[in-house]
């Protein structure tokens, strides 16, 4: 049997808080892992947006950089 569509979601949430949690431990390995998990949508999410290439690029970057910064102050709602 095939895992449901909200299973799929749950365990890629959970993925992505696991990874999450060990970039605040300073894994770069996993915030790598992270970056190649999330970036293609963040990019077209701001690329939407702000419509320049350029623009979404450095919101891009920005994003990743206060990602690895502040990844200890996440916290996982339930």
């Amino acid at each position: 049997m095939s895992e449901s569509a909200p299973d799929r979601t749950a365990e890629a949430n959970a993925r992505l808080a696991g990874l999450l949690a060990q970039c605040a431990l300073g894994d770069q390995r996993a915030f790598a892992e992270l970056y190649r998990a999330t970036s293609a949508k963040l990019y077209g999410v701001t690329l939407r947006i702000l419509r320049r290439q350029e623009w979404a690029e450095e919101v891009l970057q920005e994003s990743y950089v206060n990602i690895w910064n502040h990844a200890a102050d996440y916290a996982v709602q339930k």
